[in-house]
This record gives C-alpha cells, structure tokens and sequence, in this order.
C-alpha cells in the first residue's frame, strides 16, 4: 500500500486533478483502436499501398532510437498540454478521441500491412528493431499512429503563446524524425504519414463542429473517486 500511495502522489503531483477522469477514458479507447481491431481485421484482406519514394527509402536500424522516443515526445508534449489549463486539456482530448475514431474507422475498412525486410546485422540497433517487428506486428497502419501523435503533439504546441520557442522548435524536428524513422524501419510506408496529419487535420475539424470537448469536460467533472485524488493547497 505505501508503494502504492508513493505512486500517487508523484501521479498527482504531475497530472492535474481535472484531467485524470478524460485521460483514462482517452487511454482505453486508444488501446481499444490499436489492439481491438487487429483480431476482427486478421481475416480480412490486407493492402499494401507502395509508391515510389518508398522503393528508394534505404533500411536505417539506428532510427529505432527515434521511433522509441516518440513515446518520450508524446508523454511530455501531452502533459504540458494538459497542464496549460482545463480548456486548452479538454480540447486536446477530444481532438485525439476524434482523431481516433477516424483511424478507427480506417483500420476496419481499409486494412494494410507492410513486407518487412530480413534483418541480418547483429548490431544493437538492428536487434532492438528486431524486438520491435516482434512486438508490433504489421498492420494498423494507415494512417500511422506515430506520426499522429506526434503531429497532435506539434500543432498543439505551436497554437500556445506561452511555450518557449525553443520547445516548439525541437517539438516540430522530433516530429519531423518520427514520421522519418516509420519509413526508414520500414514499419509504415510514405502514404501513412500524410494520411495521419490529413485524419488530425479533418478530426480537429469535426471536433470543433461538434464541440467533443464538451464531453470531455463532464468526464473531467466525473472524475475518479475522490479518495483516490490528493488534496493540493
């Protein structure tokens, strides 16, 4: 139990209270998406969708650092995000949420994979890539969940006025590198990238519309029990 109140207390003292309920909801359904539609697609056709840029794109193993820290870019850029106030949480929420549910749809009617190269170098970089292949198996691709995160992570941060320029700066290349490293791992092709900033682009577009976040801002006020939620001063 101390472990476990140990826990919380870094959690709290990171995540505001008023995000805790949507940020919960948000990772749940982003498991569903990615995971859930893999056992309903695997019967169905898979599209390989190659273009040119693709044959010339050589094979790159040291970019598995990168794509590995998109998961660091992510954490970060949605924690500032969240912490910059409850409108600025909500509305970046429920932009993901809706950028979801488009890839949701993508991935139940448009299923693709990928041919992945034979991995022969014994290098650390080659073995950790090898480990990813393992991990994550070639579909759910279009559009790409790496460069749609880290594209939401972008276009976010440059709307706020109060982020140092430096970070948006080193945002936007971490972005640039992500959507590279998908292409030189060979885990995505090129159409996957402007497929996943057109689906944010058209996401941000419905969430507006429809003002999603809105519902984030109930499930904000539902939010977790509050035994569970340390008191701030």
């Amino acid at each position: 139990m101390k472990v476990f109140e140990k826990i919380k207390k870094v959690f709290f003292k990171i995540v505001p209270n008023y995000a805790v309920g949507a940020i919960v909801v948000t990772l749940i359904f982003n498991f569903l998406v990615f995971c859930g539609t893999k056992p309903i697609t695997e019967s169905l056709h898979h599209y390989e969708v190659y273009t040119p840029i693709d044959s010339v794109i050589p094979l790159i193993p040291a970019f598995v650092t990168i794509y590995l820290l998109a998961f660091v870019q992510w954490l970060v850029g949605y924690l500032v995000l969240i912490r910059k106030g409850v409108n600025t949480c909500n509305k970046t929420l429920a932009l993901l949420f809706m950028a979801k549910c488009i890839t949701l749809i993508a991935f139940l009617v448009f299923p693709t994979t990928i041919s992945r190269p034979d991995i022969t170098s014994g290098d650390i970089f080659s073995r950790i890539l090898k480990l990813v292949y393992t991990i994550d198996t070639p579909y759910n691709l279009f559009p790409s969940i790496h460069c749609l995160e880290s594209w939401i992570v972008f276009r976010e941060t440059v709307k706020i006025k109060d982020i140092p320029k430096w970070y948006k700066i080193l945002t936007f290349v971490m972005t640039m590198l992500v959507f590279a490293s998908t292409l030189c791992l060979k885990q995505h092709v090129f159409i996957d990238i402007p497929a996943a900033i057109i689906t944010v682009e058209i996401a941000a577009v419905i969430s507006n519309k429809l003002r999603v976040h809105k519902l984030f801002a109930v499930i904000n006020k539902i939010g977790i029990p509050k035994k569970w939620i340390r008191k701030r001063r």
